[in-house]
């Protein structure tokens, strides 16, 4: 799993209320028109948009993570 994929999407600016994670589809990414429209429209809420393993037993392990890591802050 790479560091610095997660330790990208989990900063926030301060103030944010609600995380919002998405999962975007087979063969798009977390840098996708979707959520820049969803950051614009969602202001007030965190936008994490992890670019997911391709591989269904990396993509486990590595969502379970960010959930993780955002249930504990």
């Amino acid at each position: 799993m790479e560091k610095k994929r997660i330790d990208t999407m989990t900063s926030a600016a301060a103030g944010e209320s609600k995380t919002i994670i998405y999962l975007h589809g087979f063969g798009s990414s977390g840098q996708s028109g979707t959520v820049e429209h969803l950051r614009r429209i969602l202001p007030q809420c965190r936008v994490l948009a992890p670019d997911i393993p391709i591989c269904p037993s990396e993509a486990l392990p590595f969502l379970k993570d960010i959930v993780r890591r955002i249930i504990q802050n």
